[in-house]
């Protein structure tokens, strides 16, 4: 399926793109998604601005190497999805559900994480830098933390399982 198609079907109603491979072009800008069905979407490479994808469902989705800027995430669910190598800016996760993500080598930059749950994710070598509201993390036990670039900068070298339960 390709972008055009999938926003054609959307602004007719349909809501259920389970396990589609979004195919080219790849670029969706200024699109609103809210309450989108992605479970489990091929969504790698895809590039996505000045969108919202609130509320969505894009649980166990491969985003691999895609870009975000300027995307609303909030409230999505994010769970068990594949987030390597995402390069996301201004993304706003603010209560969203990445409950087993894994966001290996991820750039996360300026995101608003507030009342995100990152229970059990894997935070390999990803970058938080800028990002917002990190002392509201609802939940982040049981992540697996390695090289994690802090909002300030620095590095939290682990490798550690963080236990704490906000």
């Amino acid at each position: 399926m390709d972008a055009e198609e999938l926003l054609q079907l959307y602004t007719a109603g349909e809501r259920n793109f389970v396990g589609i491979d979004l195919s080219s072009p790849r670029v969706l800008e200024d699109v609103d998604l809210r309450g989108i069905n992605l479970r489990g979407a091929n969504l790698g490479g895809v590039r996505i601005a000045r969108s919202d994808l609130s509320e969505a469902n894009l649980f166990g989705a491969c985003m691999i190497g895609s870009t975000l800027i300027d995307v609303n995430l909030s409230k999505a669910d994010l769970s068990y999805a594949i987030l390597c190598r995402v390069d996301w800016h201004n993304v706003d996760l603010s209560e969203a559900y990445l409950f087993g993500a894994n966001l290996t080598k991820a750039a996360l930059r300026n995101a608003n994480l507030f009342y995100t749950n990152l229970e059990e994710a894997l935070l390999i070598r990803t970058s938080l830098r800028g990002a917002i509201n990190t002392e509201d993390v609802f939940r982040i036990h049981d992540a697996f933390i390695w090289n994690l670039r802090l909002p300030d900068g620095s590095i939290d070298e682990g490798p550690r399982f963080e236990f704490l339960e906000y």
